[in-house]
């Protein structure tokens, strides 16, 4: 039965050992009692400060803090450290603690390093793989940035035609509410004009009916002085006409009219003179007016 011990110095490197006392051990346990053999001997770590690996003794099974430690799951594969500074170089270390040679040994630890550089190719490869998938998903990423932003842009795009749609048509409403307000408003002026135009005509008639009147009554006045002058002038004919007949009747035959003058008025008709008849002015009468 063997399992792995490591040496604690500068370089760190790591053995198998023989343990021969099955008994006695047990995985995790601190203080056990270990037998080591080499080639039918036996080695043991006989301190607690320093690390010296010697021939024909038994490791305590209480040797201080800086003991063996058995760090396993099983008794077939346990870890066993060592602590502390060895004074054997690891290389000889070993050689003493194994039961084959130097080739062997060297071998085997080509083979480890063979493995190690498979693993760490292995990883090495994996990390290519991470790397590769990581670039994936980050191009996967950008790819559903950009497609985020071109949805955004379109859903902004969408959204601006929207506003603009619902702006266009609550302008060509507001644009409708004015036309019909103005309308109303023009049709309402339209009819406070016309009301205003025929108060104002009816004013004008009023003034002008009023100047008609003022206008007949003048001319009423002027016809009521001229039908006086008329009759006064009918009186005066009608004197005319008897002072005409009685000097005819004075004036027969057998001698000359005696010589008469009458006096009308201011002014004289001679003997024998025919008065002058009325002015056309004095009998005209005057028309009414559009109104009577």
């Amino acid at each position: 039965m063997s399992s792995r011990v490591t040496f604690h110095d500068e370089p760190t490197s790591r053995s198998r050992v023989r343990i021969h006392d099955q008994p006695g051990i047990q995985p995790g346990s601190r203080h056990t009692r270990v037998e080591v053999g080499v080639e039918g001997q036996i080695i043991q770590r006989h301190d607690g400060m320093k690390t010296r690996i010697t021939m024909g003794a038994v490791l305590p099974q209480q040797s201080g803090p800086n003991n063996v430690q058995l760090h396993g799951q099983d008794e077939l594969n346990t870890r066993v450290q060592i602590h502390g500074p060895p004074t054997v170089a690891p290389d000889v270390a070993l050689a003493l603690v194994h039961d084959k040679t130097p080739q062997q040994i060297v071998d085997e630890l080509s083979l480890r390093l063979q493995q190690d550089e498979l693993s760490v190719k292995q990883a090495a490869k994996r990390l290519d793989q991470t790397k590769d998938e990581f670039e994936a998903a980050f191009n996967n990423l950008s790819d559903w940035k950009d497609k985020q932003e071109e949805l955004a842009a379109e859903a902004k795009r969408k959204q601006d035609e929207a506003i603009a749609e619902a702006v266009s048509e609550e302008r060509a409403k507001l644009e409708a509410s004015e036309q019909a307000e103005f309308t109303r408003l023009r049709a309402k002026l339209e009819d406070r004009r016309a009301e205003f135009d025929a108060a104002k005509q009816k004013k004008v008639l009023a003034e002008e009916r009023a100047l008609l009147e003022k206008q007949k009554s003048a001319l009423a006045e002027e016809r009521a002085l001229l039908e006086k002058e008329k009759s006064a002038l009918d009186g005066e004919r009608s004197d005319l006409d008897k002072a005409e007949a009685e000097t005819a009747a004075e004036t027969q035959p057998g001698g000359d009219p005696p010589n008469v003058e009458v006096v009308i008025g201011d002014e004289g008709v001679a003997e024998g003179a025919a008065p002058d008849p009325p002015t056309a002015d004095a009998s005209t009468e005057v028309p009414a007016s559009e109104d009577d």
